[in-house]
């Protein structure tokens, strides 16, 4: 196929001829045009190089024909309205330097690029979904920018991806990844720029981040789910101006060495309504970073406010609300939560004059505080609220068989729980690693902790989804047991629909006899249809910018004040997303006192699954 055929396959449909009219060569008439004449279009020794189309409004597919342009060094389609999937034959070209489509509309996987001469692949705010490839990184020497920032992109990073030795730029945020960060991340010697915000990174800050002579300018860590303390040696990173960690599960106090005025001073400078109120000689720097335990602000960050009475925080870098001490208030987050009144059987949750030790499946010892939660097989949709782990007396928790979503929070840590089973949900990740080292469901005897006795990782089963004393969870083939503490290899189902009745795992035998169901086929079908939907729903609300003046910061304190009178409960409810991630960290950029420390505890953890026992 000659270079001009292969070119002309970019022109698609009624809009792709109206944009070729304007550019030279692009129409199909243009006979005695040589490639090398096409508007946007570079070749060398007449073999095309580059193709540089950026802003043209260019409404197509890529065509996997371009990964017979085997000479391509350059491909610049950004700011157009690119849609499907990346083709691997585009991926797979072996001389490709510079790949750029950001801003467009791609969806599906990102494929595996094997140019050893790569140095940029930007797929900033795009579709793209799935997992990286499980080898992402290795031949990938010469990678300085790798940005696939604002996509919906899943899974945990590959080990491999610390073979980029040239890296720069390392930019994931707005993603749906998961897991905890590598260690191996700071044996990246060129590393300046790290975006992780936005996603559901959990876990401790590995120390190995920051190593002498660390060239990091910015890490932005904010809105994820890490836990334990600030790394002291940030303080020794002399490049470091831009640090954010609100958002987070991150306890303990600040670095006094890190207080400094040059951390995060351009976000003020480019966001001036802070300084409205509060003048700019005023701004505490450490508040800079992030709110204190016990304050919060709008953002996490300086100007902070004390939290109301009735409510506090054990975090640093709080957004938007407290949590609450009333045990009530923290029943009816669950309750909302989870679409209780679409619970199944007789549940008398919220009815007037019915006291918390009176809820159906809630325990409370002699002096009416709550010591267990039992909804098994009761048809909880939603995820988990993080303030149920401040319930201080809690030692049973028994969400189990439910259809529940999302993370496990890292805050059931705090209670002291006993027995805990979130086996037969859609959960997914992996669990927590603060809570693998408690001592629920008989975890630590005899010194070993293991995630497992918490929940079986994605992959693996048992009977009960969680490993105990009578054996541990074992491997599934392929690609079973999706969700953590699955109790069968394959799917969880349903006995009375996805959006309705009890959820469970079943056994193999009466997953095959449901699949030979019409009535099981229909309810995937709605199921597949409808997350589409909430994903698509979701994206429309997924950007929102740092940028509230200190005004707003006291009128939600004053809220919130009033919101601990009964009367305000359920508009604290309604209002106030506890543990969400609504707020999107971003800015226009230019060119402990629950600190539990593991160190001691590393040889007595344990993981059957490689990767998390090494992250944990």
């Amino acid at each position: 196929m000659k270079q001009e055929e292969i070119l002309l396959k970019l022109v698609q449909g009624k809009e792709g001829k109206t944009w070729a009219s304007n550019a030279y060569g692009w129409t199909s008439d243009g006979q005695g045009v040589t490639a090398c004449d096409f508007t946007g279009v570079d070749c060398e020794s007449g073999a095309v190089t580059s193709i540089k189309l950026p802003s043209q409004g260019l409404v197509s597919s890529l065509p996997p024909e371009f990964g017979l342009l085997t000479e391509l060094k350059e491909l610049d389609l950004s700011d157009n309205i690119l849609f499907g999937p990346v083709p691997q034959e585009i991926a797979s070209l072996p001389n490709l330097e510079v790949f750029r489509l950001s801003n467009n509309q791609l969806s599906g996987p990102m494929p595996n690029f094997v140019s050893s001469s790569l140095k940029v692949i930007d797929l900033e705010n795009n579709r793209l979904t799935g997992v990286l490839p499980a080898q992402f990184g290795l031949g990938l020497a010469s990678l300085t920018d790798f940005n696939v920032n604002h996509n919906q992109i899943s899974g945990t990073l590959p080990a491999t991806i610390t073979e980029m030795t040239k890296l720069q730029y390392l930019q994931l945020a707005e993603n749906h990844f998961y897991g905890t960060l590598p260690m191996s991340l700071g044996s990246l010697p060129n590393l300046t720029y790290l975006y992780v915000n936005n996603n559901y990174f959990m876990g401790e800050l590995p120390k190995e981040l920051t190593p002498s002579g660390s060239k990091l300018a910015e890490v932005w860590l904010q809105e994820n789910l890490f836990s334990g303390t600030i790394l002291a040696n940030f303080a020794d990173v002399p490049s470091l101006t831009e640090l954010y960690v609100d958002g987070n599960k991150l306890t303990g106090t600040l670095p006094d060495d890190l207080c400094t005025e040059k951390i995060n001073a351009d976000f003020y400078d480019y966001n001036p309504e802070f300084y409205q109120t509060n003048p700019k000689s005023t701004r505490d720097f450490c508040q800079s970073i992030a709110c204190p335990t016990g304050f919060y602000s709008t953002e996490g960050i300086w100007p902070c406010e004390p939290c109301p009475a009735g409510f506090f925080n054990p975090y640093i870098g709080r957004e938007l609300s407290c949590i609450p001490k009333d045990e009530k208030l923290i029943l009816s987050k669950l309750y909302t939560d989870t679409s209780g009144d679409s619970w199944v059987g007789a549940v008398n949750w919220q009815h007037e004059g019915i006291d918390v030790c009176q809820y159906h499946g809630v325990t409370c010892n002699d002096m009416n505080q709550v010591t267990a939660i039992e909804l098994p097989g009761m048809g909880l949709k939603g995820t988990i609220p993080d303030v149920i782990g401040h319930l201080e007396h809690l030692d049973t928790l028994d969400l189990s068989d439910n259809a529940l979503e999302g993370f496990i929070p890292s805050d059931l840590s705090f209670a002291p729980l006993v027995s805990l089973n979130l086996a037969g949900n859609h959960l997914k990740g992996v669990v927590p690693p603060k809570l693998c080292m408690t001592d629920a469901n008989g975890n630590g005897a005899g010194g070993l902790y293991e995630c497992d006795m918490i929940l079986c990782a994605e992959g693996t089963y048992s009977d009960t989804g969680m490993a105990s004393t009578n054996g541990p969870c074992l491997s599934c083939n392929h690609d079973g047991a999706v969700y953590l503490g699955s109790k069968s290899c394959g799917a969880v189902k349903s006995s009375r629909g996805p959006f309705g009745g009890i959820f469970g795992s079943s056994s193999s035998s009466e997953q095959q006899s449901s699949a030979e169901s019409s009535g099981s086929v229909i309810a995937i079908v709605i199921l597949v249809i409808s997350a589409l939907g909430i994903i698509g729903f979701g994206y429309m609300y997924w950007q929102r910018r740092r940028s509230v003046a200190a005004f707003g910061m006291l009128r939600r304190n004053e809220e919130m004040e009033e919101s601990f009178s009964d009367d305000k409960d359920d508009q604290w409810l309604s209002s106030i997303d506890l543990g969400s991630k609504e707020v999107t960290k971003s800015k226009e950029p230019p060119a402990e006192m629950f600190h539990i420390d593991d160190d001691d505890n590393d040889e007595g953890l344990a993981c059957n699954d490689p990767q998390r026992a090494e992250l944990l």
